[in-house]
């Protein structure tokens, strides 16, 4: 899917994969370890906010995805 996105996208792409990739795995720890469970559309929320966090910070390209997506 990455060699299909735009040569200016593919950092963006990569940030956010990383982005969704880490809170799945928190949230895959708070299961096993702690017996807590979220829901998915709260998980949603949960990336969504990260990544306006990382924006937020300065992260440039992954604000550029999330413009070329709205």
């Amino acid at each position: 899917m990455r060699a299909e996105i735009l040569g200016s996208l593919r950092r963006s792409f990569d940030s956010f994969v990383l982005l969704v990739s880490w809170t799945v795995w928190k949230e895959q720890n708070r299961r096993t370890f702690d017996n807590l469970a979220k829901s998915p559309a709260h998980l949603f929320s949960l990336i969504c906010d990260e990544a306006d966090s990382w924006i937020a910070a300065g992260h440039r390209s992954l604000a550029a995805l999330f413009a070329a997506v709205s």
